[in-house]
């Protein structure tokens, strides 16, 4: 009897049994972080809206500091999630320059997922394309810190302006 329960027990590991697989609902930071930036992709500021926490921590890296007259006003995420939707609604999409979002390097350690990303206009806005580094902490399925790096250097040498 021991023998065949051992033996049972084996063929629904080696079968595969769906208990290990992953499926949508997936809280792995790495594809919590995947489906939000789908959805921003999208434009679906509803379904990005979910995978954030009700209480999540915005910093912009190129902020000024504290006390700094230039420093914006800090908000709420029910706030940015409104004034995004705000933007989106008002917004002429085929006014905008076209652009793409390319994945130049990811990195998962832990709960926090690192993204060093190029943003490419397409012509005639290509001088505006810039690579950003993006930071996201998720915790218990939901996105709790977001660290936004906004225009960073690529450590390329600029090109010289012609004569």
């Amino acid at each position: 009897m021991r023998c065949f329960a051992l033996l049972a027990g084996g063929l629904l590991i080696v079968s595969g049994a769906p208990a290990a697989a992953q499926g949508p609902t997936d809280t792995l930071p790495a594809q919590v972080v995947e489906r939000m930036l789908e959805a921003f992709d999208r434009g679906d500021q509803a379904a990005r809206g979910r995978l954030y926490d009700s209480v999540y921590y915005f910093q912009d890296l190129m902020v000024p500091p504290s006390g700094d007259p230039k420093r914006p006003k800090a908000m709420s995420a029910e706030a940015r999630a409104r004034q995004w939707q705000g933007y989106i609604a008002e917004s002429r999409f085929d006014t905008l320059p076209q652009r793409s979002r390319k994945v130049l390097q990811r990195m998962v350690v832990g709960r926090f997922v690192v993204y060093h990303i190029a943003v490419v206009f397409k012509p005639p806005h290509e001088e505006d394309s810039f690579e950003k580094l993006e930071v996201y902490e998720v915790k218990n399925g939901k996105i709790v810190a977001e660290y936004d790096g906004q225009h960073t250097a690529s450590g390329r040498p600029a090109a010289k302006a012609g004569p």
